[in-house]
């Protein structure tokens, strides 16, 4: 399994101009400096002190929002499902639930209501239907309660954000430990250049196909360092190397979209 690691800020070097460094190095490169060991598809907050963003100007690799598998969403009939038990347990009543998808980045759909907590038959259509990559938004309006005291507090608004994964997700055969060195090691001077009081959350999207190959290699959210934003993006497109390709339920191959974030995190 692929591991999730953060990169650490390189040292300027006039091999990053003259073209890629090869991959097998940068594997070495990576099992040298110890990138190893974190799990995939978790926070950095966990690992990082966010106040170091120009350090680990790499923040991850992953499906754009929390990861949630065909099997969960077919088990799930009411808004509760997918709100944790600190918040439930302050919760009277559900007033709405809707469903909303996310057209891009941030772009979100009309979405579709019901009053109480359970789904409608046309949302739970659409959470059963959904293709591999959807993003979705669960829009819950409930009335709050003090859990102490039992008295009524008002109206809480809560927005988990959801992307629908393969049972087994697309990974990059080298491991992340590599890529991230990759980037690092070719991006050197754009990384001395940054702003950091300006730097923002930088988004790349990715597909991984079913032959393995990467396809709509795309920027949709700036980091607000237009040379980071671009040098990155090339590299991507032309990164070597080779990804083991997602799968269904069933064992057939699927395209799987991944994000990979850099810069600062944020929405």
């Amino acid at each position: 399994m692929s591991v999730l690691i953060l990169a650490t800020l390189c040292f300027t070097s006039p091999i990053s101009r003259l073209g890629p460094l090869p991959l097998a190095k940068q594997s070495i490169k990576a099992k040298k400096e110890k990138l190893e060991g974190i799990p995939p598809f978790q926070s950095p907050n966990k690992y990082f002190d966010e106040s170091e963003a120009v350090a680990h100007i790499f923040k991850g690799l992953s499906s754009r929002f929390k990861p949630i598998k065909k099997e969960q969403l077919s088990a799930a009939f009411s808004a509760r499902s997918f709100l944790p038990e600190e918040h439930l347990n302050r919760i009277d009543a559900i007033n709405t639930v809707g469903i909303k998808l996310l057209d891009d980045d941030q772009s979100y759909g009309v979405g579709i209501f019901s009053k109480g907590d359970l789904f409608s038959s046309e949302q739970l259509k659409v959470l059963n239907n959904m293709p591999y990559s959807t993003n979705f938004v669960v829009d819950i309006h409930a009335d709050r309660h003090d859990p102490t005291k039992g008295n009524f507090k008002g109206e809480d608004h809560y927005t988990p954000h959801f992307s629908l994964v393969p049972e087994v997700q697309a990974e990059y055969k080298l491991g992340l430990g590599a890529l991230y060195a990759f980037l690092r090691a070719n991006c050197e001077k754009e990384i001395d250049l940054i702003d950091e009081d300006k730097l923002g959350p930088g988004r790349i999207y990715i597909k991984v196909g079913i032959d393995g190959k990467l396809t709509d290699v795309e920027l949709k959210s700036s980091s607000r360092q237009a040379a980071l934003d671009q040098r990155v993006l090339e590299l991507m497109r032309s990164l070597p190397g080779e990804w083991k390709v997602a799968e269904a339920a069933d064992g057939s191959k699927v395209e799987q979209e991944l994000v990979l974030f850099f810069g600062i995190l944020g929405c």
